[in-house]
């Protein structure tokens, strides 16, 4: 999957996890997905202009950091799992 595909679909993903009940806080309620993220040592990869959420990797897997009454983080695949969709 090219990246544009991968930024596209995890913000999806990420929504999907949410309403499914997975998913865990990050940072505190007080911080921005970006500040979260940062904080807990994701390496941010893509800030989404339109959505208040980071897609963000740690130890070869990948999650979206987005804002549900504070900083909410969902994995949305492994190294493999993302790049070979």
């Amino acid at each position: 999957m090219n990246k544009n595909k991968i930024i596209d679909y995890s913000v999806e993903l990420w929504s999907q996890e949410n309403n499914r009940g997975r998913g865990f806080p990050v940072g505190t309620i007080a911080m921005t997905p970006v500040q979260a993220g940062e904080y807990e040592g994701y390496e941010i990869i893509y800030k989404y202009v339109n959505y208040e959420a980071v897609l963000c990797r740690k130890d070869n897997q990948y999650f979206v950091i987005g804002n549900a009454n504070g900083p909410w983080a969902c994995k949305i695949g492994d190294r493999e799992e993302v790049i070979n969709e």
